[in-house]
């Protein structure tokens, strides 16, 4: 193989890294901004404080799982749909 060709596989795989990784970290910033927006909707809706927030698999859909202290001071788990 000439040396030319083996620094185009190179520079064709180097970007093939930088674009896979660019695409990961844009929907790693999606998926935050809509747990985020799910929270704040969450602590709206039932005037309580989300303590914690998982994404989780029921009958493989993802969905999220959020405790929520609630102004009575109980505990309750909710789930939502992404979105």
């Amino acid at each position: 193989m000439k040396i030319t060709n083996l620094k185009a596989i190179i520079l064709a795989f180097v970007a093939a890294m930088f674009l896979s990784i660019g695409t990961v970290s844009m929907a790693q910033q999606s998926s935050g901004e809509d747990i985020n927006s799910t929270i704040r909707e969450v602590e709206k809706s039932t005037g309580g404080k989300v303590l914690s927030a998982d994404k989780v698999r029921e009958n493989g859909e993802l969905r999220y799982r959020l405790k929520v202290l609630t102004p009575e001071g109980k505990v309750r788990i909710i789930t939502r749909n992404p979105g």
